[in-house]
């Protein structure tokens, strides 16, 4: 499975507009953004015994009406429709690789925007976000299933009977997106580093592989009247770390004492 996994890595399925505050390839579920997890595979399973599942079968991510969502890789659409649990919803294949590919779920669009029959490349839309079908409100339910390619050409669901009908939890494939406030109290400031790269200044944490940018001369003021001294370290580059705008993540400043 974990090889599976490593061969189809995959971005967030969301855009990036500029109404958006959510960031495709990094977002958290931190307070103060839109995007966030609402329900992990798995989760509830008194809710799903009725549909003869041991729990939810999926990742929701929930955002504003009309988000945008996009093909994390390239895909044929096996089929575009409309059912009472999905709603208006897009199940997707991607291209084969060691005789093994992914069959992915979109649900609850309010419209879709791709046709059945066709390939697509990375990146296309697929559909607008909503809450149609068995939603509470608007957020995509992602779901995936992984099949495998038999030595006579035929096709099977990979444990198929594992109690999700094949269906396996999307998390793996998906950058690491969930920071939660417990994850950083025990991770935060084990490796943190003041550097610079060119003429940007950053603070680095090597466990959580995230860097914060210092943007102005009156954050690092700000910085230093909590701590931080010395010059930073000249680097080449932050290749690899998530960037975040010290302006933005006053809660996570706090975190890391900074």
């Amino acid at each position: 499975m974990e090889n599976i996994i490593n061969l189809f890595q995959m971005p967030l399925p969301i855009k990036d507009v500029d109404w958006w505050n959510g960031k495709p390839n990094d977002f958290s579920n931190l307070p103060q953004w839109n995007c966030h997890w609402t329900q992990s595979f798995g989760s509830h399973p008194e809710w799903y015994l009725k549909y003869g599942l041991a729990g939810h079968n999926g990742l929701d991510i929930a955002y504003k009406a009309l988000t945008p969502v996009v093909l994390p890789a390239k895909c044929y659409v096996t089929y575009t429709g409309n059912d009472v649990g999905y709603g208006n919803y897009v199940r997707v294949q991607t291209e084969t690789i060691d005789g093994t590919y992914l069959e992915l779920v979109f649900a609850h669009f309010s419209e879709i925007k791709i046709e059945s029959g066709k390939w697509y490349d990375e990146g296309t839309l697929i559909g607008l976000g909503g809450s149609t079908g068995n939603s509470t409100g608007n957020h995509l339910h992602f779901g995936i299933r992984i099949h495998e390619v038999l030595p006579n050409g035929n096709t099977q669901i990979k444990d198929y009977n594992n109690g999700y009908f094949g269906y396996v939890d999307p998390e793996p494939y998906l950058p690491k997106c969930r920071w939660t406030f417990g994850e950083l109290e025990q991770l935060k400031n084990n490796n943190m580093r003041y550097v610079i790269v060119d003429k940007e200044q950053y603070l680095l944490d090597d466990n959580l592989m995230i860097a914060f940018n210092i943007p102005n001369i009156k954050e690092l003021e700000e910085l230093s009247e909590r701590g931080l001294d010395g010059q930073p370290e000249p680097i080449d580059n932050i290749d690899g770390y998530r960037d975040y705008s010290m302006n933005e993540k006053d809660s996570l400043r706090d975190m890391f004492g900074l």
